[in-house]
């Protein structure tokens, strides 16, 4: 896992999540690409919503 973050959504709401990458150097190899399935929202909120923000934080991390 590599630390915990925070995004704020278009709404305004304010998310808890961490990037659970393996083996965690990937995140600084220059071909490696964040996928969906290694964001994990740790704010506790319904299954829908999580799904829904991890969407708008990939979606903020590729537009680096």
């Amino acid at each position: 896992m590599i630390g915990q973050m925070f995004f704020t959504d278009i709404d305004g709401g304010i998310w808890e999540y961490e990037l659970d990458i393996d083996p965690p150097e990937a995140l600084h190899w220059k071909n490696y690409k964040v996928k969906l399935s290694d964001i994990k929202i740790i704010s506790d909120v319904d299954k829908e919503i999580k799904k829904r923000i991890r969407k708008e934080i990939l979606k903020d991390i590729n537009e680096l």
